[in-house]
Parts: structure tokens; sequence; C-alpha cells
């Protein structure tokens, strides 16, 4: 989440075990600087490759990312 909030957006980081005994981080962005936090928005699932990470999605500038 330090990388996104230098931009102006706040998040939150998870951790997950699922049901076989994997740990998981789970990252969420809850608002950016035009979009404030609020109940009821819809959930936008991004899931990266075997070597992703979620960084991959918010590394470039914020006109060229996702």
């Amino acid at each position: 989440t330090d990388l996104i909030t230098h931009y102006g957006y706040h998040g939150e980081s998870h951790w997950v075990t699922t049901s076989d005994g994997y740990i998981l981080r789970v990252d969420r962005i809850t608002s950016g600087p035009s979009s404030p936090a609020a109940d009821g928005k819809p959930v936008v699932f991004l899931m990266h490759g075997v070597t992703g990470a979620s960084e991959h999605f918010v590394f470039w500038e914020r006109s060229t990312s996702l």
C-alpha cells in the first residue's frame, strides 16, 4: 500500500489462510483521489500470473496503469 499512498490512494492488506494451509496476502484499494471510500461499490477482482504481484497493476503512472 505504500506505493499507492504516494499517488493519493488508500488501501488495505489482508492475510488469508486457505483451507489447504496456504497463506495469501490480498490487497484492496479502498479509495482514490477522485473516488472517496463508500459502501456499495462494485468489486473488481484482478489476479496476476504465477510470477506476478499486485504491484504490477499499479506500478506505472496513474494515466497508464489499471
